[in-house]
């Protein structure tokens, strides 16, 4: 969206009534500059990289101070007068967009350099903003500075609950961590690690933060990656189990396509090791926890391993974002003992019916599908062709459901490589 003209007029030290006539309308002479809606646009983005790398090479114009004082500008004259979200959002997370954005020109060196200065700033500008240390952690793993991405995660540990966006943020800031931690190498030991903090990131650990769908995708999505190194064909490895689980769970978080592609590719290696695949979110839930409470026992590095005990791990908070019907394991198991949930009220035994309701909503979907999906094939289909056709009708009647059940009528069968469809195949 270009640059808020107040922001123009405060860097470069013109009162803001008069940065159209001093300074906007003699860029645009030059064909440098556009205004429009209160924001300054170069006209052509060849334009403006031309001038960064002239600046640079001719003028000795220090690209890092300039992005560093454009932030600096950037809070303050938010807190003196206010500028638009675009502009506020757009500079102060530059950081780990930079490396791309630059360019080509300047060095990846030097670009590395500025998009570090640039997420620098923005920490100094707001030291009570955790989101800015996660963007300073995700620029250093781009430039492929990986210890340094570690040591800024590691080190703001003790401090990240005194951050005014902590309940917002704190998912991301493990999820990044996590993802720093396994690219540090190739051994189990990073990919343990990557494993171990990419699941705590989603669990009960950081309670009461909400969990998002970007967190849910992003996480399982790079859950699969961990699993996946760890994984062996063994029936019960956890790994392997805990990989299926995500891929299960992560369809429930409406993934965009890119990231239903990754998933789609896990469960097809996990078919190749032959891994079980779950029954239902709850089975889900119990494979994810016992191999992330895995990972944590076979971790070595004494910092990670401090963190929490592994018999500790939980995703109650998981289960409820993507099935809020659905009752967390322990407190069926801890129902089943006692004949009732402890402490339970009346208000408590009609949400344990409406989930047995809303099960049943379910298994409807599910039923409707399948007669659907074989109704539209017509007799006469060759036999080759009956369940391609049927898989292209069963998406057409998932997408026509109640979103309450369309996830997880739809993950059924696409968790199972649409065994459940293929099995009710009519005789001829």
């Amino acid at each position: 969206p270009g640059i808020d003209e107040r922001v123009l007029a405060d860097l470069v030290g013109v009162p803001r009534e008069w940065v159209q006539r001093q300074v906007v309308r003699p860029l645009g002479e030059e064909a440098a500059a556009v205004h429009s809606a209160g924001h300054v646009l170069t006209r052509h983005s060849q334009v403006a990289a031309a001038i960064l790398v002239e600046s640079e090479d001719a003028f000795g114009v220090d690209l890092t101070e300039i992005w560093a004082q454009l932030v600096r500008q950037t809070v303050q004259t938010t807190r003196s007068g206010g500028v638009s979200h675009g502009t506020h959002s757009k500079i102060l997370h530059a950081g780990p967009r930079l490396q791309r954005a630059l360019p080509q020109q300047i060095t990846e060196d030097r670009r590395n350099a500025i998009a570090i200065a640039a997420a620098k700033a923005s920490i100094s500008a707001e030291p009570e903003r955790l989101i800015y240390v996660i963007d300073l952690g995700r620029t250093y793993r781009k430039a492929e500075m990986i210890e340094q991405a570690v040591a800024i995660l590691r080190d703001n540990l003790n401090d990240i609950k005194s951050k005014v966006d902590f309940e917002s943020t704190i998912r991301g800031y493990w999820y990044e961590w996590s993802v720093c931690e396994g690219e540090r190498g190739t051994t189990d030991e990073h990919a343990l690690a990557n494993a171990w903090l990419g699941g705590l990131s989603l669990s009960d650990h950081l309670n009461p933060a909400p969990i998002t769908p970007d967190n849910g995708k992003l996480t399982c999505a790079g859950l699969g990656v961990a699993f996946g190194k760890l994984a062996q064909s063994a029936p019960d490895c956890p790994y392997a189990k805990a990989r299926r689980a995500v891929a299960y769970l992560g369809r429930l978080t409406n993934p965009d396509p890119k990231t239903a592609s990754y998933f789609d590719r896990y469960d097809r290696e996990a078919d190749k090791l032959r891994t079980p695949y779950p029954g239902d979110v709850p089975e889900a839930i119990v494979w994810l926890t016992a191999g992330v409470a895995q990972a944590g026992r076979e971790l070595q590095d004494p910092f990670l391993k401090a963190l929490l005990e592994p018999d500790q791990v939980s995703f109650n908070l998981l289960q409820i974002t993507l099935e809020p019907d659905s009752t967390p394991k322990a407190e069926r198991a801890q129902s089943s003992k006692t004949g009732a949930v402890p402490g339970a009220t009346p208000s408590d035994s009609k949400l344990l019916q409406f989930s047995t309701a809303h099960e049943d909503r379910i298994q409807a979907g599910i039923e409707r599908v399948i007669n659907e999906s074989w109704k539209a094939v017509h007799p006469d289909t060759p036999p080759e062709e009956r369940l391609r056709l049927a898989i292209q009708k069963a998406k057409q009647s998932i997408s026509r459901l109640s979103p309450s059940i369309k996830r997880q009528v739809g993950a059924h069968f696409q968790t199972k490589g649409w065994e459940p469809l293929k099995s009710r195949e009519p005789k001829p």
